[in-house]
């Protein structure tokens, strides 16, 4: 797994997050991406292939398991005390994820957090999903429904690369609210495209 991030979140106020995250996860490296603005955005990706990401389908099949079984409106509205009831040790990698990820972002909200697979080997030009929450339990509702279609993404967009379509930058994983997910792309002519995840 490589941890890109831009300058601004390997500062002091963020290390002990990006420490616990490069200790319970097989954290290769960690890049740098710099960008060229008057204000310049604060973004960091965890990037790995559907192998990588593998030890986390049992925790988020865990996870939604018991989200399942637990879930109503009113616990959902009182989505704090459901981390109590998902406090598990098989549980561990998967809160650790959300809520180190969550941890950075209340503390810098413009950031912007990536979960991707490694676009031909690249992991700049990742194919991603957004991580737009504060929210641990919605951020382990993410990351656990990412984790399990990882391989289904990557099949999916090696049929399309391996057909000779290039895209215009990369491919964007969208979790819908009923759990399904597309995958979106803009072609080499600027034109949308948008498929179903099976």
């Amino acid at each position: 797994m490589i941890l890109r991030t831009t300058p601004d979140l390997l500062s002091e106020q963020y290390s002990s997050e990006i420490e616990e995250l490069k200790s319970v996860f097989s954290i290769e490296g960690v890049r740098t991406i710099e960008y060229l603005a008057a204000e310049p955005p604060s973004l960091f990706k965890l990037v790995g292939d559907a192998l990588t990401w593998a030890p986390l389908i049992i925790p988020a099949t865990e996870f939604l398991r018991q989200l399942a079984k637990n879930a109503s409106d009113e616990v959902w509205k009182n989505r704090s005390k459901l981390l109590s009831v998902l406090g598990q040790a098989a549980l561990k990698p998967l809160r650790v994820l959300a809520e180190r990820i969550t941890s950075i972002k209340s503390k810098c909200p413009r950031c912007k957090a990536y979960l991707g697979l490694p676009l031909e080997g690249e992991d700049y030009w990742a194919s991603s999903v957004t991580l737009d929450t504060t929210d641990p339990v919605e951020a382990e509702w993410i990351i656990s429904n990412f984790v399990l279609k990882a391989q289904a993404a990557e099949k999916l967009i090696d049929s399309l690369l391996s057909g000779g379509f290039q895209p215009l930058g990369m491919f964007q994983l969208i979790l819908l609210s009923n759990g399904s997910w597309i995958i979106k792309w803009q072609d080499e002519n600027g034109n949308e495209h948008e498929k179903q995840l099976d």
